[in-house]
């Protein structure tokens, strides 16, 4: 089921004829699951049982012991955030100002007013949409369809159609065995796009990291391609270079872009000619092997300054691959934050969760560390929050939006109060044969505060 409501009320007949009619709409019946609660304290047994399991409580207020604004107060210490609706036959102006005391935003259905069967469907389904948006919490689901599956498959978390296209062009490469080249930020996860690649046993695909070579080029060259005893100081011994000793295996060089110019000069004879050259020696070895690279957005920047070799880009680019930034793909970052979550849970032993409100914040920023820099972010946040339910509040201030989370717009309640007052005062008017007097005797009203109420909701004309 996709929502959970609670139904309070202490009349066996109420509870049905609500249930029955909240059963019998065509648009929700599917979506929901309805439970009840005969008194105040079974309600709050079952919410303190279980306090986020619940969409919506539809409480009545004339309950003996505890009245429905006593039980909502106290549901608001479980969780602040639940969504009440009351739904009584008592719409007095004394009842509804208490329950604008019960914190957070309701709703108030009136029993017998116009309207009245509307009135509750269209409450249910406006706190289940802000349910939706604000405080549902993140599950599996968000880890299973065919493009979640079809990503899963290369190793990688989302469900964006980004991430599902890199995962269609992975798995058409993956036997290929030309050269590729990975475009993409830093913590796009270009590693693991090229493990995908590569597809088989772990110990044929070697990683090196070329940043370590950025201001050392013989160190590139003797790792990369080998060394003959005696070409340097140090070379004590000869040494097989990565290229040599792939034998059929796969070598990713990532940060390719930080590779020393000597360094890719190299590397384009080797990828040419299928041979490698010692450095300080005259023979030639057969090498045998898949290359895959990555490098940042800025390499084609760099081949037009001259700080990387034209020849070799054009010879990587043949078959090619753009990772989007995560700030591209905001549809990926619910399933990541739910991965990265379950994974901290799993070793804590904790059990928190972010809620949907979170995450509209999360989807907000920029993340120029992408998803490294997410995970960095959820660890820190699940680590650092006193709840065990992630809501917008819990983020770091950097991350929270201008918004004010609440349950229900603020105009909405207010105007719906202004309505019943107005009813309530128009009935009263009628009864009383239109004489204000009688009108504030009965209600316990001063003449002057009567004529007020009575003009400011235009049941009379202010006298001129």
């Amino acid at each position: 089921m996709n929502y959970r409501i609670l139904l309070v009320d202490d009349d066996e007949t109420n509870l049905f004829l609500t249930r029955k009619f909240l059963s019998s709409q065509e648009s929700i019946q599917r979506q929901f699951e309805i439970e009840e609660a005969r008194s105040g304290k079974e309600a709050l047994q079952k919410v303190v049982f279980d306090p986020y399991g619940y969409s919506v409580v539809i409480l009545d207020i004339g309950m003996p012991e505890l009245s429905g604004t006593e039980v909502a107060k106290k549901l608001r210490t479980i969780n602040p955030n639940i969504q009440i609706i009351f739904y009584s036959g008592d719409g007095s102006k004394e009842t509804l100002l208490e329950t604008t005391e019960c914190g957070g935003a309701v709703k108030f259905i009136e029993k017998g007013s116009k309207d009245e069967d509307n009135a509750l469907i269209g409450a249910v389904k406006a706190c289940c949409k802000h349910y939706d948006e604000n405080d549902r919490p993140l599950t599996s689901d968000l880890l299973v369809g065919e493009r979640a599956t079809l990503i899963a498959s290369i190793g990688m978390i989302g469900q964006s159609e980004e991430m599902a296209s890199i995962a269609r062009e992975v798995i058409r490469f993956r036997e290929i065995k030309d050269t590729i080249l990975i475009i993409g930020e830093s913590g796009t996860g270009k590693d693991l796009v090229a493990r995908a690649l590569h597809g088989g046993p772990k110990d044929e695909f070697v990683t090196v990291d070329c940043t370590r070579y950025e201001s050392d080029s013989h160190l590139a060259e003797s790792e990369l391609f080998g060394h003959v005893k005696g070409s340097f100081t140090g070379a004590i011994t000869d040494k097989v270079g990565l290229f040599e000793s792939a034998r059929g295996g796969t070598v990713f060089l990532d940060e390719l872009h930080r590779l020393p110019i000597s360094a890719q000069s190299i590397l384009l004879r080797v990828i040419q000619e299928k041979k490698v050259r010692r450095v300080g020696g005259n023979r030639e070895y057969p090498v045998n092997f898949r290359l895959i690279t990555a490098a940042q957005p800025i390499l084609e920047k760099l081949v037009n300054e001259k700080k990387f070799l034209p020849d070799l880009y054009y010879r990587l680019n043949v078959l090619s691959f753009e990772i989007p930034p995560l700030r591209r793909r905001p549809d990926d970052i619910e399933p990541l934050v739910y991965y990265f979550t379950k994974k901290w849970n799993n070793d804590t032993g904790k059990s928190k969760i972010f809620l949907k409100s979170s995450i509209q914040c999360l989807k907000n920023q920029r993340w120029r560390g992408n998803v490294r820099e997410l995970e960095n972010v959820v660890r820190k946040v699940l680590i650092q929050s006193s709840s065990d339910r992630i809501s917008m509040q819990e983020l770091p201030k950097e991350f929270r939006i201008s918004e004010n989370p609440v349950l229900l717009d603020h105009g909405e309640f207010t105007a719906q109060v202004d309505r019943l007052h107005k009813e309530y005062y128009e009935k009263h008017f009628m009864t009383e044969r239109q004489n204000v007097v009688r009108m504030a005797r009965r209600l316990g009203l001063t003449r002057s505060t009567m004529r007020r109420e009575l003009i400011k909701y235009g049941i009379i004309e202010q006298e001129a």
